[in-house]
């Protein structure tokens, strides 16, 4: 069972789940991407598709076409060794709030290599619900794998849709612990932007590694939202996510 560490002395406070929104403010989607090697194959990424003879199509799910699209879901997740979240329930729920249900596919010489399954409310809000992509790279770039593409694709195609909130879901405040560090640097690589719910409940401790370190987002007094890492005097460990601290959202080393 991992530490729990208290932040009331500290006074902060974190949620548990951070959410992810893209905030477009105009131009080209790629100009968004934090890093170059990414941004640089993204820029080329319809010739590169092409030359490979990959094909996207997007189309509104029904029950059936969801349910199909689930075998290859499970089975990359169990690859992965990911929880597998999709399911027909899934589906029904957000289908009988009414959400619509859209993916977009990618296939090469007929054969399913990657898609993401995305909820739709009107014009109001799009949401990546799910991905699943085939361990590839497509060029000899740095950063050129096929899950890159995919994520990308959710973005340009929200963004020329006019969606009014691009949404890359939710994840566990908890990096390095109940998430990996790799995933919180490719996300906000993405451009995406973490925010509170405003329904979110504040807690006053956090869980460590097996090392006693975490990366969380919290809040305090002097700062509405932040990035704390926190880890044990002594420590070693490095984190890099913290390049990409703006002067709204700082970067904050933490000892104990």
């Amino acid at each position: 069972m991992n530490q729990v560490f208290n932040l009331q002395p500290l006074g902060i406070e974190r949620t548990e789940k951070i959410r992810w929104r893209f905030l477009y403010k105009g131009g080209d989607v790629v100009e968004y991407i934090q890093s170059k090697k990414l941004k640089s194959f993204l820029r080329d990424i319809d010739a590169t598709l092409q030359s490979l003879g990959i094909t996207v199509t997007q189309q509104v799910l029904s029950e059936v076409d969801f349910e199909t699209w689930l075998p290859y879901y499970n089975s990359k997740m169990s690859e992965l060794g990911y929880d597998q979240l999709a399911s027909l329930e899934w589906f029904r729920d957000r289908s009988g709030k009414g959400q619509g249900i859209e993916g977009i596919f990618f296939h090469q010489q007929g054969k399913l290599i990657g898609a993401a399954i995305a909820t739709i409310v009107g014009q109001e809000k799009a949401t990546l619900a799910f991905k699943a992509s085939e361990r590839m790279d497509l060029t000899n770039k740095p950063n050129s794998s096929l899950g890159a593409v995919v994520d990308y694709w959710f973005l340009k195609s929200m963004v020329e849709r006019g969606m009014q909130i691009i949404s890359g879901g939710q994840s566990r405040n908890a990096f390095g612990v109940t998430n990996s560090l790799g995933y919180l640097d490719y996300k906000m690589r993405f451009g995406y932007q973490p925010s509170f719910a405003d329904t979110a409940e504040y807690l006053s401790e956090v869980p460590l590694s097996e090392t006693g370190c975490v990366l969380f987002f919290g809040r305090s007094a002097e700062h509405s939202l932040a990035m704390f890492g926190l880890k044990p005097t002594g420590s070693t460990q490095v984190f890099e996510p913290s390049r990409f601290a703006t002067p709204e959202m700082p970067f904050i080393a933490l000892k104990y």
